[in-house]
């Protein structure tokens, strides 16, 4: 039953799941560091906001004529 001709299959199946492995690490990887690059995107997102917020309280604000806010610095 298990001639050698099939030997090559099985060699190459437990190669390519290896391949597979390595794959999906690669993948997970990948993800944590675009995982980490956007938490550190959102803090800073975060750091302006409040930047924004308390200097809110120094800044008037009018409405334009195009009902946009212009921001006037006193």
């Amino acid at each position: 039953m298990n001639s050698p001709q099939y030997y090559p299959y099985y060699a190459n199946q437990q190669r390519y799941a290896h391949m597979d492995q390595i794959n999906i690490h690669q993948r997970i990887t990948n993800i944590e560091k675009q995982l980490e690059m956007l938490i550190k995107m959102v803090e800073q997102n975060n750091q302006m906001l409040r930047y924004m917020h308390q200097n809110n309280v120094n800044t008037n604000t009018m409405t334009g004529g195009g009902g946009g806010a212009i921001i006037v610095r006193m």
